[in-house]
Order: C-alpha cells, then structure tokens, then sequence
C-alpha cells in the first residue's frame, strides 16, 4: 500500500533525490572535518535510515519506536528537516495515520508522535511547509484521518492533534478528551481554563480539516459539538490574525446554515446558538464573499415576504539601479492597525516601521534636513500609546545600488503583531494638511491619487468631518478637495494594498505599483477580506436593505433592518452613492411613513445616529448626510405619525444641534441653512398633523430654528409673514386651498400664531436679537402689521406712535397694560416691582397711546354705568377691571416715580387725561343710578386729578380745568352736598382743524397697513397651496419609484418572484429600420441610471464667511427713528411674489441643468395606438413624457385629467393606462428628422436617433408642428455631428466602413439606392426597406407599415380567375358612375399588420381594438402559412395582401409565446402557433432563415421591379395592370379636419384601417433591372468572398503590427478613418473612429484610464474594470471584478468649454451577475449589450436603459462554465458565447440555435481554452454565416450553423459545420509550438488575427 501511495506521486514531482541528491562525493584525506559537522552528518544519515525503517516497519511497536527516534532527530537538529522531507517522510507519516488505526493497542500514542513530528517538520520551514501545502497536501492527511476520527476512543484526541499542529502547541491536544456528556459550563470552565495556551494559528489548513471532521465525532453528542463551536469562538478571540485565518476558510456559510437550522431546533440550546452566533459575527468582522452573504440576506426574508433577521513580517520591496532616497525629500504612509501585546507596545526594544537600505548597508541621516513621515495609527481604545520614531536618511550615492524597502520589522527578534491595508512612498514631501484628507479616505482606499474627484471616496461621516476642519484651514486642502491631490504618478515609488492580493493565505501574490520586485518576508498572512457592505453592494447595492426594511412588519424587525440598512452605508461610498441614486432616503420616508407606529426608540436612535446624532455625547452631534437628513428628519408628516415618545425625542433633536452641539455653528451654516427649517416648521404649524401635546415643543424647535439663524430670509421674515396671515382673517380666505396630502388646513391657526408671537417677543427681548430685527425690517410697521386689520405702501408725514394710539386702545386688556408700560419703562422680561421705586421712563412716545386707551377705557365704563350688579352674569366687568388696574398704575407711579411725573410737563399728555376725565365725569353724570365699578374708578380718577393739580408740573390753566372736574365728580360721589349744573361745553367738540386734519392722515394710514396685510395673507394663501402642491408632486414621485426593487424580485433576483415572463416587441430598430429584438411586457426592468450630477452630496464644502460673527449688523435710519416717513422701504418685502411651478410635474424628468424651452402636447404613436405626452424641447435635451398633458393655462396635469379635445388623435387608439415611459436623448444624438402625415393629415413627425430608437408623435394641428420643426432644424444645425447617421459602425459592406451609409431619411438617396443595388451592394431586402422609408412608410405607423412581396411572387402577377373577377368589379363600378377599382381590400393596412403579428404584443391588443375588444373568428385568424399564401395568391375574392418585414426577420412573431387562446376552427383544431411549410421542418427560425434566401434569390431579383413599378412606380394606379385600389386608400382623396361630425369622422377614419393607405409614389418610369452576372452573393466586380472561398484564404507574410513577444493581443478594433485594424494588447481598447485616443485599466489595481496621445488625461480609480467594449464612440461598456457592467458616457467638450480633453463619466450600474464579469460586447446597431461572467451566464441587456432582458447558461460557475468570449453579429444580432467546454450561438432574442460540445474536438485540454478568440464575418445580408474561432494551438475555424442534416420528419436540428481550419505560421525557428490565436477580425472579406507573441497578420483572398 506504501508503495502504490508512494510511486504516483514521486513519479509526478520527483520527490526522491535517491542517486542524483545523494550521490557521495569524493572525500580528501586531508579534509579536517570539525565535531559539529560530524555530529550534524551522523543525524542526517540516522534520519534517513529512520525513514527507511519507517516505510517497512512490521508492527505498532517499531514504528512506534522510529517515530520516537525521528521526533528525537528532528528536535536535535534542524537540519534534518530537509532530509527527512527528501526521504518522502510526509508520505510516510500519511502512510503511517492511515493504517494506525487497525493496530490494537497504542493507536493515541502513535497519532500522537505523527502530529508532532509534522509539527515540527514543518514549523519555521517555510520550504517544508510550500512542500506538503502543494505536494503531498492537507487532503491526504484528512484521508488518512477518517479512520482515527471514525473510532470513539480515538476520535477525540484527533482532533485535539489537528489543533495542536494548527498552533504548534500539543500541551492542548487533550482539550476534547473526556467532554462528552459534559455539561456546557464545565465546557466553558476548561476553556477559560486553557485561554493562554490557544495560541496563533500557523497552519490554517489543519483548521479546516478540524472542521470538515468535527461532525462524524459530534454527531449524536451535543456537548462535543458544543466544544467545537467553542473551540473556534475562542480561536477567533486570541487575536486578528486568527480571525482573518478563519474568515480565509470559507467557514461563513457552513457556520451560517448551521445557525440557521438551529432556530427551530428544540435540542439545541439557546448557549449553542449564542455561541454559534459569536463565531459568525467574528468572522464576519473580516469579511465575506458575495457567495456567502448572498444565502444570509435570502435567508433574512422568508417565503411569505416577512423578516426572521505575532511573529517577525515585513513587506519587503527590491529595486535594482537606486542611488537613495528622493533628494527633494519623501512621504511614507501606510494603513496599519497594531495587534498584540495587550494595551502598549514593548518599551525596550524598537520596532522598524519602515526601512531603506542601498547595497548592504544603511547611511546615518544627514544634519539639518527634514523628514516627513504620515502615520495613521489605530490604538486599542483602552490604551495610551506612545511611539518614537528613529529615522535614518540615506545619503545619496554616485553609482546605482540595489535599494531595499521594508515595510515593517524584518529583524529576527521582532515580536511586534500588526496588520496592514496600504502602503505608500512618494518621492515629494506632502503638504502638512493633506495626511489628514488622506486619512478620511479610509482604510479600504486602494488608489494612487489620481482621481480627481476622489472625494467621492469620501463617506458622510469623513466629508464632515473635514468640513469641518476646513472651517479654519481650507485654502490648500479646499483646493486639493476640488482638484484632486495633484500628485504626479511618476512620484510614486511604491504603493500597494492588500485588496490587490489575488487570494487569501501565505505568499500570495499582490500587484503593486512598483518597478522591482515584492516580497512577504517572515510570517505575512494576506487577507483578501471582502467586507459585508461590499457584498451588499455586489448582490443589489442599497436596494438589498432598502427592500428588507419594507419587509419589516413589527418594530423589532423595523429597527434591526434599519441597523442593516445604516450599517451598509456608513462605511461605504458605493452603497451612499447608490442610495442617492435611487433617491433612497425619499424611498425609506416613504417606507417610515406606513411604518411610523412602529418605530421605537432603538429604531430612532439608530436611524439619526447614521445622520450624525450623537445620543451618548449629545455636544458631538451634527449632520452628516444633509440628502438623508433633509428627506428623513424634515419629513413631519412621518414623525407627526408616531407615538408621543417618538415625536418629543424627534422634535427635541432640533434643539440638540442647534443649541447642544459645539458643533451648532457648522451646523447652522453649512448644513441646515439652506433647508428653509423655520419655513418647515411654519408649514408644519399651518397643517393640522400634531397633537395639541406635541405642539408646545413643536413651538420649542421653532424657537431654537429661528435663533441659530436670526437672519432676515431664514427666519425673520417667514416668521412676520406667518404671523401676519395667522393672526387675522377668516377661514373663508384659505377656502380655496387645495386638500393637503398631510392634513386638512389647521383651525386653530390663530392660537397658534398668538404662541409664536410670544416666543418672538421674548426672543426680542435679547438686545443681539433686536437688533438684528430691526436692521431686517421696520418694528414700527411691523407693530401695526401685526395689531391692525391689514396693510400695503408706504407711510407718509404721519407718525407710527400716532397709528398705535388710534389702533391700539380698542384691544387693551391687562396683557396689553402691562406690555404697554414695560415698554414705557424698558424692563422687557421682568415683572414690575409692587413698589414701582426707581422706575425711570425710557420710552414716553408710548404714553400717548396709554392715555388714549384710558380714554376710550372711560368712556366703556361711562356707557355701562348705569348697569346693576344683578346684570352682572350677563355682562362681566373686564373694561372696568382694566381701567381700575390702569387708573391705580397711574396712581402709584406718579407718586412713586419722579420721570412718570415729568410726562405730563407735555400739554398735550395733560390734556387728554383732563378731557378723559372730565368726559367720563359729564356721562356718567346724565345716569341715574351708577354701580360700584364706575363708582370706584371715579373715587380713584379724582384722586389722581387731585395729585395733578397739585403738580408744579402742569401747567395753571389745566390745574383750574382738573379742579373744575373735580367739584363735579364730587357732586356724583356725595350727591348730599348738592346737584352741580353741567356746561353744554363739554361735550362739545373743541379740536382744531389742524387735528381733524391729523385724524385723516391716520386713518388713511391705517387703510394702507390694512392692504399691506391683505397683500400678505395672500401671499401665504399662495405659498400653502405652492408647499402642499410641490409636496404632493414629491410624494407622488416616490410613490411610483418601484423600479429600485425590480432587480431583486427579477428571475435572477435574491428574492425572485415567480411569474411567466411576457415578451413584447421592442421599438429598438437594427439595420434599416429591422425591428426584432424583445423586451419583457411587464417592464418591470431595474432603474441602473446613474444621476448625481451637481448633487455634490459628500463633498468637502469651504465655509461661508462669518459675517455676522465679526461685525453687527448695520442698523438702518429706521431703527431710532420712529416716524414712519423716515422708513423709505418697499411694502412689498414681506408679500412674495409666489409663482405656482406649472411644470413641477415634470421637472425632475430633465437632466441636471436643463432648461426647458418648449413644450407641446402630442401623441407618441405605436401601432394604431397613441399615448398622450408631452414633447419637451430642453436646452441640452429632448424629452418624451408620456401620460401627462399640457392645458390651456399651461400647466401640465396627468392625461387622465386632461378634457378629449386635448387627447383626440383620429384614427388611434388612446391608451392612458399602458407603459408611461420616459425618454430623454441630448441634442447631439438627434440624427435627423422627417415630417409624416398620419391618417393623409399633414400633424405628424418622426424624429430618428444615433441610438437605434425612433420616435413618431402627431401634433393637434400642422402650425404646433411646425414650431417643433423649426427647433429640430436648429438644433441640428447646431451640432453638425448630428446630421450624419451616427451608424458608422453598422454593419460594413464589404469592408467599406468608411463609405456614408444610406439612411432611407432623404428622398435625394434614392438614385444612390438604386444603383447600389442594381451592383449588388445592397441586398434586396435592404433595398426595400429605403424604398418604404423614403415613401413615408414606417414601423411606427400600423397604417403606413412598410410592405413586402411575397417571395414567390414578387412580380404581382395573378391568376386567370382573380383577373376576371377583378376586371368585373371596376367595369361595375365604372358603369354606376363610381370611381372604379379593382380591389376591395388593400396590400397593407392596419388590419392587415395586425392579423399577421397577432401572436406578439402590442399587436395583440391593437389587433382586439380593432376588431371591438375581441378576437376574430378563429378560422379567419393568421394560422397557416400555406393557406394564406394561398388566400393571396388565388383567392377570387380579392385578397391581395402582401407581407411585412417581420417574415424576413423575425420569427418570434409565428409562435403563440404568451399562450394565448386563439379558440378552435371549425374542423375542432385548437390554433396555437403558425402552421409552416413542411421545408421549415416545425422551427420558426427556419422559416425566416429559408424565406430570407428565397427572397434574395436570382429568381425574385429579376422579378422585384416589376412588383416595385405597382407599389411604388409607374403602374401604382394603373387601371391596365389591374392595380386600382379603394379611392380612399390614396392620398389626397380625404380631409379628415374637414369632417365636423364626430361619427361621420370615426366612420372614416375606420374606412382608412380597413382599405389601408397607397405609399406615395417615389418612381414615375419603369425600374431598372439588376444586373446578375458573375456571383450573385457578391457586388459586382467582386471575384472573391470569405463565405464563397474561404480556402483561398492565405497569411501574409509579414506582420502589419508587433506589440512585443511579453504583451499578447487581445482585440483588433477597426480605425474608421484609415480603414486599419489596430491591436490592442490586454487592458486597452482605442475610441472608434479616434486611433490616438484609448481606454486603458488593469485588472486588479481598479484604475480606468483615458489616454490621449500616449498622456494620461483621466484617471477614474476603483472602476473594477477587468474588460471593456465601445458601442461607438459615446458609449463605453466595461465589466467589472465586484459582478457589475458598468455604462459610461465617453463625450468631448464643447467649443469655448476651456478644456479639449475628453471626458468619462458614468451613466448605468447593471448588475445581475453574482461573479467576476470577464467579457463584455455591444452593439450600438441593436442596442444590444452581453457581458460573460464567471458564474457561468452570459447577460443580455438593453444598451439604451441599461436594463436587464435575459441570461444565457453554460452552467453553475467555476472555470470550465466561466463564459470568457462573447461576441455579436452586426448584421443579424446573433449571439455567440464560449466557455471551456461550449460553445452557444443564439439569436438576438436569446433563442438557441445551436450548440458545440469542445470537450469533443480534437483541440480540447482541460489546462489550455480551446477557444481563446472568436468573431462573426459581417455583412450586409449573408447567404451562409460565418464564426471565426482562434484556438491556444494556433488554428483558425471557420464555422458555419445549418440545419440541413436533420432526419427526415423531425423538427430542425441546427449544427456547427467547419467550413475551414487555418494554421497559422511560425514566426521563426526558434519557435516549437505554434502561437496561441488571441484575436481574430473580419474586416470585409479580409480575416486578421493576433498572436500571443504581439504579432498580428492579414489573411487576404487572391486579387
């Protein structure tokens, strides 16, 4: 058994050194031989004879006995290692493990000596170690272990051996003895137990066995298995090296679906599954491969849609001819995390970081010169550390030396444990401030700071941060922000980064940017982790968690999604990118909203903690994501929504950033300015959707929004004018507010306003804020504003204090009092002293309107004195309690304060009070009887009067008026002292002219204000109803965003939904106008569009300037001057101009930065059916919107609201409930464009684009058309590219690529057409379809379809009998006077086009609408390709159909795909797909293929012009050649505008469907014949063709390129304007039509490039990009490493823009694959995109929506189903794809034709690709087909696919046929095999191949 395990593998590596290592070489007597070397000589001899005794030991006890020995030996002496490996030893031992298990007794010991003599073997050997990785392999030893682990009494210290060889410590190997049984703490006891002897991990491999064996000693026992799971969690804590080991073990899905299982489980205890839970999440730390995260999240969501949630390393890099460091100085920089040692570092010794050495040696630094080194270090947090750095600078020397750089300790007694992600030395010092942006990037940066918009890389938390650090320091770095780095590539001496690694383990190979080489040195285990947001973003990207949390149906589940959700895109730029992309954090509101009673306080707190809220340090919070922020935390409705708890804390969260936070100035600034938050929370106030609890600190938030920023437009002003429309007016003014989406319009607005306004005042009350105030606006008015009844225009000579005393007496209460004298005594916020001591009045212009306010109070009191105190209850006392408390104020304070007193020395002040005495003495004087209140306030006002006139201050004449009162009050006060006669005087009206006068003015001042308010509440009317319209619209947006989850519920979803796909006709047209490609009818494609252009969203912004901090505001003159005259401000600053947005409907349709400069409502046209839209004229774009409409006001409403008139298109089918699509192309891609006439009126236009795609829409009336014309012309006189087809790169002929391709768009072509297929350049088909394109005839129209013979009769002739039927009919008709015709049908209308494509949606239903909603009678149904030919050949009747393009092209049009139910004929035959002729042998394609053929036949090419003078020639209206159709089928004959009556029109227009529209006539002499001589497959003139001769087909002789014998070529793309091929070696491809420009990237360094003229203009870092196609010269495709196909858009400035370099910028993410993508072709002809990818599928997508249509499948994955070569036919859209082992061509549609097994040729190796190359012959029309395939052994093979070796009677069989096989040449003789075919090209009838060796040479056909 020995030697049968031995020979194989010692054959195959020549492991044996037997003679040639062992040979014994001459001694010499005189060799002095020291003891050592003796010593050392005899063990290696003992250790060989040891092994041999090993090999044929007879018994247990003497191997026992040897491997003593050899475990004595090799721990004796090192040395021995080697021999013992040389002696194929490893191979013995396994021998040895394999059978100890039959020995009877010693089986542990024996296992035991095996482990640790493979132990010792192979510990700090590295070469021994490499042997058995690679040579005998950890295979073998888990073989030769089943037998010990299948053993009880063995099974259990085996696998404590394999942990003991794992760490090299075999004191632990009897850590599983004994525990079965156990208990789980004694388990958890003996491991804390032996916690310091798990050690590190140094062979991984042993691990893993452990693992794979664990189960067959568990099973039945839980207390082991619990040990192992133990075991592995304790591993997993030792440190990160071992952590990173078991993630390299692919350990996550065995341990996930291990987790997941136990869920259920009753026997497993909930400790296990905790324990299992700590080792998956410890694993996951590292990271895991999309393939283990893809079952995790599929597991997350179950079927029903719901949720269940340290030795010496160094990095050592060789470069030969270095003379010393850069001269000018360095930077260093690396990414380390330190491991090991606890809390610090060692303190005695020190540890290199990084070395440089030249030569042997090392050079002492220099004096005086400076170095500058960046380290990022990461501390444990529970340490302090402190590290020195000792830097030792080489000089520079004079020769070159071999330079060595180290990074990290390559010494021998280095203990220091770390980790490293990247590191960098570039030859020029940094600016100081950049380590720090540098430092943001992260650790998972891998790029060389080339990018300049690397700020990309940036997260939200990073970008803050360094705005915010940028506050005080931001020239240099702002620059290096905007700019990039600005760090020349060829400074960069090295860098590398372990996500460059290829793999996990020891040694592996990691690409650098270095010119030398690189080296692990020591114990250096490569990670290459993939993180979980990675592989989040390679399975679906935000979508995945956005979708888990719309799954979540309890709050638990809510607030873990939500951590998923946040998890996922803090750390990841892709993920954030991607959520914006999708307008995510709208997307996620939306989902909350529904949601919002379930959201919990951890859900909270998870969700703003991602938005930068900090809830453990409240002073640390800001914003981090302003997008997220502004969608999630402004969203009130949502919050509005939640429980009270939720509300309080989400309102309270205002206050913490605005006040909290010592960050509440960045916060304020740079994030919430620009949000209008005060104008958000007005609008929340004005919209009923809080509680009444919630409202108070709603208020409380307000409050703090409009004090962080007291400006004049963020707070000031929206808070008047809020106030302004709240305090007054009726409900009736808001009636005609719209419904809000979030609530009705609030009624208790002017309670709320009045709460406003008191938090205003006392903000007012700070001086700072005051006085911004005023510098805002002019209190004064403002005052009246808000107390008055509406204001507007300015105030003139007439003073504001004047207004307040006429407005303001008639609202005074005791509020107002005290207001009105603390105004009067400047204490603003204060209560006023009882005393009233040492008051001092500071402003006396108010005490005027408080004398007036005790005038008007008196004369209240004088006019209800005569009430009883019985009329109490009905009345109440108020006026009179407040005129008590104001006459008492007015008491105390004069005799209290001495400036109360100085006010009434004013005459005027003195004599209102005296007048308002003595009025309210005269009237109450005239009322018999007075109650107690008027009584009191009279006792008080005498006293009051008394102390007056007793004042020196007021003046003699007024003393004598108070006195004279005063007797008068005293005969109503003690009426016994007599009855005092009252003077008529009194009560006279004594002012003078020039008061009255004054009393106008205010009046009418008080008008204005009046106005002004008016003018305001409108305003604020419109700005509700302009908030809750745009708020609606936002909604309504986010609502219809469902395409973001179509990706994972697609077939190849995560969470796929099972449906039947539909499939329907795409509008995307081939080669002239050939319409065949599908798309699924559902639509339901994933959005991959990427657009964030001008979002900016984690940019690192510059600070505004800090105006308001260095000065204060200005104040105005207004501010101390308070007549109103002197104000001179515009009324109008307060009421808005607010413009209602009439196209918010559709403006976030446009591009970034788009204006819109027309707008016209039309009808886009398919079929017979129309789709209301809009057709949009931007600056930059065109735009086609479907389903809304433009009214007659010009506002845009949905087509469902829109009146008929505005939808009526005659003649189609109005259909508002189909796809609403949404198309956009830029002008430069419109390529021409022609007027059409739909229905013979002239309303129409048809706008073709470079993008395969066409658009026809009808307008209202021709003067609405004309207007779009006109800026069509424009813009393609604007842009002179545009007037050329854009499809040079459509199928060649015959290799003139150069040559103008004929559009078919201009009617001057046709002569160029007509010769061009007269010579046979262009094929027949082609030829009809220019003929039917100039005519007018399109795709797009049902009733103007394009037309085409029938291939067996192509001439028109008919029958006898069909010619006297059609002779009789006209000379009937001609004999009643009708205008005679032949025919009642026509060749081609609507009906006709219908019945033919019934089996194909649209065509389906367009087919039901005209017939009335149903389907027709079955037996007259399009079932039988024979009968109808015969229905059109010779049925009497008159059928005289001809055919459409689709039997030529299509043949998915003759299968009931869809299963529809056609019902059954008469003779009881079900109708299901098209019967065919039996030559089509039952396959549709076929038929097209045959049909096709017939059609380019000698036979119909002499016949087609005949057919082509009745279609479209001389005899269109022949009445001889019986060609006279309905006269209503002709131009001209109807004028549908005409007919007013609306049935009489339908009649009509139902007429034109029926008997179809004649083309236009194009041809008015007979047609040309074609000429047929020579081969008619090839033009004239041409001898010779590939397809015709493929065997004259010879290799040049010399190559016409050489790219060098190391760089292979990989494509050959075609230069359209030298007409060359160029090679491209690997990771490049060249700009077609621009040779000297060419995208260039390396698979693993994740950098695209644009190169032009060999100088790097763009560097486009973490692109992926491992291949790449252009679809022409805008249109780049790449495929890429993280399972995405990326779309990009390669455009060139436009003039004057100041640059002239070209520019790539990103349009679509695709993702669909779940592995590398490594092929990719497009097609700009079809629209068509294929990638290949290592999960053994090929993907087709739509180029133009970068959306997913279908997958084609070599198999499961791995190398030999990994799809490498993909390729597209021009001319028909044939998909070829190969992997190791098949070969696939398919159709456009993904049909399969046929398929080649390559395990059968003869060139098949499993080592080598049997096709390394392959590409289609391209023509016009191609007879045959033609596939090239380049193989490893240098041939070529010509293939061609048939079906005419099928069986008789059996359904077509199609087959790869060889049509040639070519060898290519050896390049010299030194040469022994011949040279891989890397590439391969058919250009014209020319094949080119390259070669591995660079070389690439022409294959020609003889002259």
């Amino acid at each position: 058994m020995l030697r049968t395990l031995l020979t194989p593998i010692r054959a195959k590596f020549d492991l044996s050194p037997s003679s040639a290592t062992l040979e014994v070489l001459p001694t010499h007597e005189d060799d002095d031989q020291s003891p050592e070397d003796f010593a050392r000589d005899v063990l290696i001899e003992v250790m060989r004879n040891s092994v041999e005794n090993l090999k044929h030991a007879e018994n247990a006890k003497v191997s026992f006995e040897v491997l003593t020995e050899i475990h004595r030996i090799v721990l004796q002496d090192s040395c021995t290692k080697d021999v013992f490996r040389e002696m194929d030893g490893f191979l013995v031992l396994m021998s040895v493990l394999s059978t100890i298990y039959d020995m009877e007794d010693g089986e542990g010991e024996g296992a035991r000596l095996v482990f640790m003599i493979l132990s010792e073997t192979m510990y700090e050997h590295q070469e021994n170690l490499e042997y058995f990785r690679h040579c005998v392999g950890y295979e073998s030893l888990a073989f030769a272990l089943r037998g010990l682990v299948a053993h009880r009494r063995t099974s259990e210290e085996t696998l404590g051996f394999l942990l003991s060889l794992a760490i090299h410590d075999f004191s632990i190997s009897g850590i599983f003895s004994g525990l079965r049984g156990a208990k789980q703490e004694d388990i958890d006891m003996r491991f804390l137990e032996s916690g310091t002897r798990l050690g590190t991990i140094h062979q991984p491999e042993p691990i893993h066995i452990l693992w794979t064996l664990a189960p067959r000693v568990t099973a039945n026992n839980d207390s082991l298995r619990y040990a192992v799971y133990k075991l592995f969690e304790s591993l997993s804590y030792v440190g990160h090296r071992n952590q990173a080991v078991l993630s390299s073990l692919s350990l996550v899905k065995p341990v996930f679906n291990r987790f997941y299982e136990t869920r259920n489980d009753a026997s497993v205890s909930e400790k296990e599954r905790y324990v299992l839970q700590k080792l998956l999440r410890r694993i996951l730390d590292v990271g895991a491969t999309t393939v283990e995260v893809r079952p995790i999240m599929q597991k997350a969501v179950r079927d029903d849609g719901t949720l269940d949630p340290e030795a010496p390393a160094a990095v050592v890099l060789t470069e030969e001819n270095v003379r010393g460091l850069p001269p000018h100085g360095f930077t260093f920089m690396a990414r380390l995390c330190r491991l090991g040692y606890g809390g610090c570092l060692p303190k005695k010794s020190p540890h290199e970081l990084f070395s440089v050495r030249l030569g042997t040696g090392g050079q002492g630094i220099r004096k005086s010169r400076w170095t500058h080194v960046s380290l990022i270090h990461y501390p444990h947090r529970s340490s302090n550390p402190s590290i020195r750095f000792k830097l030792q600078y080489p000089r520079q020397e004079s020769v070159s030396l071999k330079g060595t750089y180290t990074v990290g300790d390559a010494s021998t007694d280095s203990q220091l444990s770390w980790c490293l992600a990247s590191a960098y030395l570039i030859a020029l010092p940094l600016a100081d401030d950049l380590p720090r942006l540098i430092h943001h990037l992260g650790p998972r940066y891998s790029g060389n700071f080339q990018d300049p918009a690397f700020v990309k890389f940036l997260t939200y938390e990073a970008s803050t941060s360094l705005s915010m650090f940028y506050q005080i320091y931001y020239q240099t770095p702002w620059i290096s922000v905007k700019y990039g780095l600005g760090v020349p590539e060829n400074t960069i001496i090295f860098s590398f980064s372990a996500a460059h690694s290829m793999q996990s383990g020891h040694g592996t190979t990691i690409d650098t940017k270095f010119s030398g080489k690189l080296e692990l040195y020591g114990d250096v285990f490569t990670v290459k982790a993939v993180s979980l947001d990675t592989a989040l973003w390679r399975i679906g990207g935000a979508a995945v968690p956005l979708r888990i949390v719309q799954f979540a149906n309890t709050s638990h589940e809510l607030s873990r999604a939500i951590s998923i959700l946040t998890d996922g895109l803090r750390n990841n730029w892709q993920n954030s990118e991607d959520m914006e992309r999708l307008r995510g954090y709208e997307i996620l509101a939306d989902i909350l909203r529904s949601r919002a009673q379930l959201i919990n306080l951890t859900c909270f707190e998870t969700l703003f903690e991602f938005l930068g809220l900090d809830f453990r340090s409240p002073e640390h919070s800001t914003v981090v994501n302003i997008v997220g922020y502004k969608a999630i935390a402004l969203d009130f409705e949502l919050w509005a929504r939640t429980k009270n708890e939720i509300q309080r804390v989400h309102l309270e969260h205002f206050v913490t950033l605005l006040q909290t936070s010592r960050y509440k100035v960045f916060n304020v600034r740079q994030r919430l300015s620009k949000l209008g938050l005060v104008r958000k929370f007005l609008l929340t106030l004005q919209v009923d959707c809080y509680s009444q609890e919630s409202v108070p600190v709603l208020l409380e938030a307000l409050k703090a929004a409009w004090m962080a920023d007291f400006s004049k437009e963020g707070a000031i002003k929206p808070v008047v004018a809020y106030l302004a429309a709240g305090l007054h007016g009726e409900d009736e003014n808001l009636a005609s507010s719209p419904s809000s989406i979030i609530s009705r319009y609030d009624p208790k607005r002017r309670e709320k306003a009045e709460q406003v306004l008191e938090l205003l005042i006392t903000t007012l009350a700070s001086k700072a804020y005051y006085t911004k105030f005023i510098s805002a606006l002019p209190i004064p008015r403002i005052c009246l504003l808000l107390l008055g009844d509406r204001p507007s225009t300015s105030f003139e000579l007439v003073s504001g204090w004047t207004i307040l005393k006429t407005v303001l007496p008639h609202s005074w209460d005791l509020s107002v009092n005290e207001a009105a004298f603390n105004i009067l005594f400047g204490r603003f916020g204060e209560k006023m002293s009882p005393s009233n001591d040492g008051l001092t009045v500071t402003c006396s212009s108010i005490f005027p309107t408080i004398l007036s306010a005790l005038q008007t109070g008196l004369i209240n009191v004088a006019n209800s004195g005569h009430l009883s105190e019985e009329q109490e209850s009905q009345y109440g006392w108020s006026t009179e309690s407040v005129i008590d408390v104001l006459v008492e104020d007015f008491m105390n304070l004069h005799s209290s304060s001495a400036t109360f007193r100085q006010l009434f020395r004013s005459h005027q002040s003195t004599q209102i009070f005296i007048d308002s005495y003595r009025n309210f003495v005269s009237k109450i004087t005239l009322v018999g009887t007075v109650n107690s209140w008027t009584t009191r306030i009279l006792e008080r006002l005498t006293h009051l009067g008394l102390a007056l006139a007793l004042d020196d201050a007021v003046s003699g004449h007024q003393k004598r008026e108070i006195l004279e009162t005063i007797q008068s009050a005293e005969s109503i006060l003690h009426p016994s002292v007599g009855s005092v006669e009252i003077d008529p005087t009194l009560v006279a009206d004594n002012r003078t002219v020039r008061q009255r006068i004054a009393e106008r003015t205010v009046m009418k001042s008080i008008t204005r204000i009046e106005e002004w308010r008016k003018t305001i509440q409108d305003s604020e009317r419109k700005r509700l109803r302009k908030n809750l319209l745009d708020l609606r619209e936002q909604r309504r947006q986010v609502a219809r965003l469902q395409d973001w989850t179509n990706l994972l519920s697609s077939e190849r979803g995560l969470w796929p939904e099972q449906e039947v796909r539909l499939w329907r006709l795409d509008e995307t047209e081939g080669p002239y106008r050939v319409r065949k490609k599908m798309e699924p009818q559902n639509d339901k494609a994933a959005s991959s569009r990427i657009d964030l252009q001008g979002l900016n969203i984690r940019n690192v912004e510059a600070p505004e300037s800090d105006t308001q901090s260095i000065r204060q505001p200005e104040v105005p003159p207004w501010a101390d001057n308070y007549e109103i005259a002197s104000t001179e401000i515009d009324d109008r600053q307060l009421a808005e101009d607010i413009v209602d947005d009439k196209l918010r409907r559709i403006r976030h349709e446009l591009e970034p930065g788009d204006v819109i400069e027309a707008v016209g409502t039309v009808a886009r046209v398919v079929g017979v059916d129309s789709s209301p839209g809009l057709l949009i004229i931007g600056r930059t774009h065109v735009y086609m919107l479907d389903g809304v409409v433009e009214n007659s006001d010009g506002e845009v409403i949905d087509a469902h609201d829109a009146p008929k008139s505005l939808l009526f298109v005659p003649g189609s089918t109005v259909e508002l409930d189909g796809p609403q699509r949404a198309q956009r192309w830029p002008h430069n891609q419109i390529a021409a464009y022609s007027n059409k006439k739909f229905l013979f009126r002239d309303v129409a236009l048809e706008v073709y684009f470079k993008d395969s795609r066409s658009l026809l829409i009808v307008f209202l009336d021709k003067k609405k058309r004309n207007g779009i014309d006109h800026r069509l012309s424009t813009i393609i006189q604007r842009n002179p590219e545009a007037q050329t087809n854009g499809s040079v790169l459509r199928t060649p002929i015959f290799g003139r690529m150069n040559s103008k391709p004929l559009t078919g768009w201009r009617e001057d072509e046709l002569p160029t057409a007509t010769r061009k297929w007269q010579a046979r350049e262009i094929s027949n088909f082609t030829y009809l379809s220019l003929l039917n394109q100039i005519s007018g005839r399109t795709p797009s129209d049902a009733t103007q379809y394009p037309v085409f013979p029938w291939s067996h009769k192509a001439d028109g002739r008919i029958d006898a009998v069909r010619r006297e039927a059609a002779e009789a009919r006209y000379s009937n008709l001609e004999s009643v006077g009708e205008q005679p015709f032949h025919y009642g049908t026509h060749f081609s209308s609507s009906m006709i086009v219908c019945h033919f494509l019934i089996r194909m949606a649209p065509y389906t239903n367009m087919f039901k609408t005209l017939q009335g909603g149903d389907w027709d009678l079955p037996d007259r149904l399009f079932s039988d390709m024979a009968r109808a030919y015969d229905s059109a050949a010779r049925d009497p009747r008159g059928d005289v159909r001809e055919l459409i393009p689709e039997f030529y092209t299509c043949p998915e049009f003759l299968e009931n795909s869809a299963n529809l139910d056609f019902g059954k004929q008469s003779s009881g035959e079900q109708i299901n797909h098209v019967k065919l002729p039996p030559w089509a042998r039952d396959d549709p394609l076929l038929f097209i293929t045959l049909n096709r053929k017939a059609l380019e036949s000698d036979y119909v090419s002499e016949q087609l012009p005949a057919w082509i003078d009745l279609i479209w020639g001389c005899k269109q209206r022949d009445p001889a050649s019986l060609n006279c159709f309905h006269p209503l089928s002709y131009e001209g004959s109807i004028d549908l505008d005409a007919i007013k009556d609306d049935l009489e029109r339908e009649a009509t227009v139902g007429i034109i469907h029926n008997f179809g529209q004649t083309p236009r006539k194009i041809f008015t002499v007979p047609h040309p014949e074609r000429f047929n001589h020579g081969l008619i497959s090839l033009p004239l003139g041409t001898l010779h063709g590939i397809e015709e001769d493929a065997h004259l087909l010879t290799q040049g002789n010399r190559c016409f390129k050489d790219l060098g014998s190391d760089t292979p070529v990989r494509e050959l793309v075609l230069d359209g304007y030298s007409d060359k091929l160029i090679p491209c070696p690997e990771g490049l491809v060249y700009v077609p039509m621009f040779p000297y420009e060419h995208i260039k990237w390396k698979p693993n360094d994740g950098e695209l490039l644009v190169v032009v003229d060999n100088k790097v203009v763009e560097t486009i870092e973490d692109a992926f990009c491992t291949c790449a196609a252009f679809a022409d010269p805008t249109a780049l495709v790449t495929g890429s490493s993280d399972y995405a196909v990326r779309l990009w858009k390669y455009s060139r400035p436009h003039a004057g823009s100041g640059s002239n370099a070209p520019h790539l910028s990103l349009s679509h993410i695709m993702r669909v694959h779940t592995d590398e993508v490594v092929s990719v072709t497009a097609s700009r002809t079809w629209s068509l995109v294929v990638s290949g990818s290592k999960d053994g599928s090929a993907a087709i997508w739509d180029l133009n929506r970068g959306a997913y249509i279908r997958s084609i499948t070599h198999g499961d994955g791995g190398e030999a189903t990994s799809v490498n070569l993909v390729a597209i036919n021009e001319s028909t859209g044939y998909i070829a794809t190969c992997s190791r082992t098949k070969l696939y061509l398919h159709t456009i549609n993904a049909r399969l034709i046929t398929t080649l097994d390559l395990t059968t040729t003869p060139s098949y190796s499993s080592l080598v690709p049997t096709i390394t190359c392959m590409a289609f012959h391209e023509r016009e029309y191609s007879r045959l087909g033609v596939l090239a395939t380049g193989g490893a052994d240098g041939t070529i093979t010509l293939r061609t696919w048939t079906a005419d070796g099928t069986p008789e009677g059996q359904k077509a069989q199609w087959e790869f046929v060889t049509i040639k096989n070519l060898k290519v040449r050896l390049a010299g003789t030194s040469q022994s095999r011949l040279p891989s075919v890397t590439a391969v090209k058919f250009q014209g009838e020319t094949l080119c191949h390259g070669e591995e060796t660079g070389k690439s040479y022409m294959w020609n056909l003889p002259e």
